[in-house]
């Protein structure tokens, strides 16, 4: 927030649902779980179950999973998965000294072994996933516990650390989730920022390849540029 001098980075009004208190850790919802200030709710309770006529049609009236579309919305066949990051917040810290000695320092994505033989993939290749939407490389880090039909990877990668500065949002298309929608009773309502994770990380599909890595240098593989 931009301040007289300098900016603002962080004071006692910085918190969205408590203050933030001079020399202490920030933890959301003090204000309710401490100072027992109501939710922003109808209730002005923890909403479990919701009854708006939406909600009910969609079978979604209380916290429910729903399947991906993945691979059954395309003709791609590999789910892609993104959950958040391990080493940093969002984008933070992504580059930095300390935190850059508990990971490869690039953008990478995880693959089940079985599936990178199959693609005759080792682990630290660099590689190319695409779909119709678009494309992105990244290094191949093994990953035995990850089911064969997907592949996975953490957000957070800033555009410029990435292969030609193509990042994995360009291409991870995704399906409108029609409860983002619903307003105008209780404390549902529209926000521009409102975004939904169950959303964007789950729902696009890919293929994958092995590529050399004079990708780096600007110089695209003739079998990439072939199946773009």
């Amino acid at each position: 927030m931009p301040a007289g001098k300098g900016f603002i980075v962080m004071n006692e009004k910085a918190g969205l649902n408590q203050p933030l208190p001079p020399d202490e850790p920030y933890h959301a919802f003090t204000a309710q779980t401490v100072d027992k200030n109501p939710y922003e709710t109808l209730t002005g309770r923890i909403t479990f179950y919701c009854d708006h006529p939406p909600f009910v049609k969609l079978k979604s009236t209380v916290p429910t999973a729903r399947l991906h579309a993945g691979a059954n919305a395309s003709n791609f066949p590999f789910v892609l998965y993104s959950p958040h990051a391990r080493w940093g917040i969002h984008s933070n810290w992504r580059s930095n000294k300390f935190m850059m000695r508990l990971q490869r320092g690039e953008p990478n994505i995880y693959i089940n072994p079985k599936l990178a033989a199959e693609r005759g993939i080792k682990d630290g290749d660099h590689v190319r996933l695409f779909n119709n939407t678009g494309e992105f490389y990244a290094q191949a880090k093994f990953y035995p516990s990850l089911p064969e039909n997907t592949i996975m990877m953490e957000h957070g990668w800033e555009p410029h650390q990435y292969i030609q500065r193509k990042p994995m949002n360009n291409s991870m298309a995704t399906l409108l989730q029609p409860l983002e929608l619903v307003g105008g009773w209780g404390h549902l309502k529209f926000n521009y920022n409102k975004w939904n994770a169950n959303q964007l990380t789950s729902e696009s599909s890919y293929d994958i390849e092995r590529v050399d890595s004079s990708v780096f240098y600007g110089h695209m593989p003739e079998q990439a540029s072939a199946n773009t």
